[in-house]
């Protein structure tokens, strides 16, 4: 077995750290569905959202859970309060619940990132390789160079779905997008490059 398959991003753990990172102070939380000019959400919904974001960097699951709830239903038209949801039912085992509030994220923003990167964890831990290839796929459309989906994504087509060439592609763009992880990927590249002939890779393109 690849070491890949012990030595991987957790996905989620990713997003989650994504999510937050993006959010010191308060967070951007807008209302851009008619997708010509943001309608700032109000003040007290602004509060909810961050006090939910800083309970889930404690891992303080219950508050994070209970500040989501009532920002989706101060303004159930946005995708990122569903999207937090989602993490907290995932990082607290109940994924059933998670999929259906991510479905609700993704029919709000189908090509948003962050809910497809959870949902292909979800596909990951019930082992449907394929949808969570789906997933980092509609992610990439959008977001050519996010570093979460592409090494996940190569990942699953190296591990699971048996596509190298397609695999050693996705680690090559994550390498050029994130030096600093250079020194680890190198090996996985090195791996790769001499399990693939060089001819398939160039025939084949990212798809």
């Amino acid at each position: 077995m690849s070491p890949r398959s012990t030595n991987r991003f957790a996905g989620g753990v990713l997003v989650l750290a994504l999510l937050l990172s993006g959010c010191a102070g308060t967070p951007p939380l807008v209302d851009v569905s008619d997708g010509t000019k943001a309608r700032a959400v109000d003040a007290s919904t602004q509060r909810m959202f961050a006090r939910a974001l800083d309970a889930m960097a404690k891992e303080d699951w219950v508050t994070a859970e209970k500040s989501l709830l009532a920002v989706t239903n101060a303004v159930p038209e946005l995708s990122s309060p569903w999207t937090n949801l989602g993490i907290v039912y995932l990082r607290t085992g109940r994924a059933a619940e998670a999929a259906s509030v991510l479905g609700i994220a993704i029919d709000h923003d189908p090509s948003d990132c962050p809910p497809r990167l959870v949902l292909a964890e979800l596909a990951e831990r019930a082992r449907d390789y394929q949808k969570a290839r789906e997933h980092y796929l509609a992610c990439l459309e959008k977001e050519p160079d996010n570093r979460v989906a592409l090494v996940n994504l190569g990942i699953v087509q190296e591990i699971y779905l048996g596509d190298l060439p397609d695999a050693l592609q996705r680690y090559e763009h994550y390498r050029d997008v994130e030096p600093g992880d250079e020194a680890r990927v190198a090996a996985w590249i090195a791996d790769l490059s001499r399990r693939v002939d060089p001819q398939v890779v160039s025939a084949e393109g990212v798809r």
